[in-house]
């Protein structure tokens, strides 16, 4: 005589028993991570590539400070930030997101390296234009502000107010006896 389950035990061992859809309850309790992750990952790439083109641009145009051939030329500091844009190929939205800063220093030790963020996290760019004279040091800092998009990589890369990363760059020389 054997005793037959409840209705409950039967439906339950048939549940677990069955295995139409696992893939499918599977990938969706990993779909998110994995694209978060991903989006994420390619981001960050993102911001490496155009920190890289930055560092390009502001190094090709800060060459014409180093030569003379702005400070001959009498050009502005629009005009320098222009000659770095037309260096970034297209992948840097200019207006508005660019700021240049570019100061004369007595001693290469005297260069202030930090980031321009004050104590509530908002960015504030210095907006010195100073090309100097011959054999005059100079210190040429460029940034720029990338907004980011994925959400968990915002809160760990941002480091301005938001969710907005400041791209910087920065090339220290002494000009040329032009």
């Amino acid at each position: 005589m054997s005793a037959r389950k409840p209705l409950w035990r039967q439906r339950y061992e048939r549940f677990v028993a069955d295995s139409e859809g696992v893939v499918a309850v599977e990938f969706a309790m990993i779909a998110f991570p994995f694209f978060i992750l991903t989006i994420g990952l390619m981001e960050v790439a993102l911001i490496f590539l155009m920190s890289t083109t930055l560092d390009y641009g502001t190094e090709r145009a800060s060459r014409q400070i180093r030569t003379g051939e702005f400070v001959g030329s009498g050009l502005s500091a629009a005009g320098f930030k222009q000659d770095i844009c037309d260096n970034l190929f297209g992948l840097m939205d200019c207006d508005g997101k660019l700021h240049v800063d570019v100061k004369t220093l007595d001693d290469f030790g005297d260069a202030d390296l930090s980031m321009p963020i004050d104590d509530d996290g908002n960015f504030t760019p210095d907006a010195d234009f100073t090309l100097g004279d011959r054999d005059s040091l100079v210190l040429v800092r460029v940034y720029y502000e990338w907004d980011l998009i994925t959400p968990m990589v915002s809160q760990a890369m941002a480091n301005s107010g938001g969710s907005r990363r400041i791209l910087a760059s920065v090339v220290a020389f002494q000009n040329e006896p032009f």
